[in-house]
């Protein structure tokens, strides 16, 4: 768990999480390759993709190695130097406004502290007293620029992730409501937990109940936790859980190489003997898609074919330019509920009755209130001209008026869902109304 953390959320990382990825990268490789004996690898379906996006995969992969040269530390000092221009030097007061204005009022669970040294290092989740000096190598990736002396398109490998609202919000804002007002609980006007300590509980919820297939949960409650110095429900679980780490010998492998094949260059898949996936893996398949996705999900097989969808703020322009967003004001009218659906790739990809998960603005820091809020009229307009009945529209859509305040607009925001959920009707048949 320390090291999933490190790894998703820090630009820098320990050395042990630097040599893990190493150790693990060649295995990556060899399931891109289709060299791989190990389980996963019959979980993922590769067909679908063409030999030149399987070798931006393998370039990647191998970009993990610890050989790599990557200075993250310098990359991220130039994306925040262009973020922040001439301010950077008071780039701490920025990280506070932004803390106080944003991000406090949504998720108060995030500490000040930390949030702003992941604005000044990259690093959000600190969970042992070590150095975190190592390169982050998983975090890289690659860009379209064009080349100074030939002007040519070239890929350019750098550092494109967030600088300004923090990976907190993946695992560390909301829990298991059954239990969030133990570890929300505020004392002296202070959460008693951290944000690190949300996300330690809701990573080892997901862990378990994927490995045994039961509800995870919190211990009973006790009368200390109510009485000063009120004792945390995550000691008692942390208690239980001091399992001392033990590296596994690696199985002495002999391969012996067919020479036939040696001359072709191919060589014997490796065999070794790795443990099973959890049950939770079982019938899953990953299928990789790569390309444009509105050309993509055109092809007829694709049609009526997905009964789940999660739509992340970051990538909703494709739907917004299939239903004629991206330019103009916008309405909602009874006629018009479904009229783009069949002309549509992404919503004719969808089975009647489809669920569609689409994330909002509400923890984009870098945005104001009344933005945040006409992003999730502009969402609902794009899901009703797909032919989306929007859940719980009291909630997850509140009323945007032309003369609202900006204080006004963030109370809205922050009042409302954080996703929003719509479901595919059948035929685009407008829902009957209240």
């Amino acid at each position: 768990m320390e090291v999933f953390l490190s790894l998703y959320g820090n630009t820098l990382v320990r050395e042990r999480d630097c040599t893990y990825v190493s150790e693990i990268a060649p295995e990556f490789v060899e399931i891109v390759t289709d060299n791989s004996s190990h389980p996963l690898a019959a979980a993922i379906d590769l067909t679908q993709l063409k030999f030149k996006d399987r070798d931006v995969l393998q370039d990647v992969f191998k970009g993990w190695f610890k050989d790599v040269p990557f200075d993250i530390e310098a990359l991220r000092e130039q994306r925040c130097r262009g973020y922040y221009r001439a301010r950077y030097d008071h780039r701490k007061n920025l990280m506070d406004y932004d803390y106080q204005t944003f991000i406090k009022e949504v998720a108060g669970i995030i500490h000040w502290f930390h949030y702003k040294e992941f604005g000044h290092s990259g690093v959000a989740f600190e969970t042992r007293l070590a150095s975190y000096a190592t390169p982050n190598r998983t975090l890289a990736s690659y860009n379209e620029a064009v080349d100074r002396s030939k002007g040519t398109t070239v890929q350019v490998r750098g550092f494109w992730g967030d600088i300004i609202n923090s990976p907190y919000h993946g695992f560390c804002t909301r829990t298991d409501p059954e239990v969030r007002h133990r570890l929300f609980k505020i004392n002296s006007q202070q959460y008693r937990h951290t944000e690190t300590d949300i996300a330690e509980y809701n990573l080892t919820a997901y862990l378990s109940e994927m490995e045994t297939g039961r509800r995870f949960s919190l211990p009973p409650e006790k009368p200390e936790e109510f009485t000063y110095p009120y004792a945390s429900p995550l000691d008692e679980l942390r208690a239980a859980d001091k399992v001392q780490e033990v590296k596994e010998e690696e199985p002495k492998k002999v391969v012996e190489e067919d020479p036939a094949k040696a001359s072709r260059g191919r060589r014997e898949k490796k065999s070794v003997n790795w443990p099973p996936l959890s049950e939770a893996m079982e019938g899953v398949e990953i299928v990789l898609l790569a390309g444009d996705l509105k050309e993509v999900l055109k092809k007829p097989k694709y049609k009526g074919l997905f009964h789940r969808a999660f739509v992340g703020a970051m990538g909703t322009m494709p739907l917004f330019e299939e239903m004629g967003l991206t330019t103009g004001a916008g309405g909602r009218a009874a006629g018009d509920f479904g009229k783009r659906r069949e002309e549509s790739a992404i919503a004719a990809s969808l089975a009647d009755g489809a669920e569609v998960l689409c994330e909002t603005l509400k923890y984009q820091a870098h945005f104001e209130g009344s933005t945040r809020l006409g992003f999730r009229h502009r969402l609902a307009q794009a899901g009703h001209f797909a032919g989306w009945r929007l859940r719980d529209e009291r909630r997850a859509l509140p009323r945007l008026e032309k003369d609202m305040q900006e204080r006004q607009c963030r109370a809205a925001e922050r009042n409302a869902t954080d996703f929003m959920r719509f479901v595919a009707m059948p035929g685009a048949t407008a829902p009957a109304e209240a």
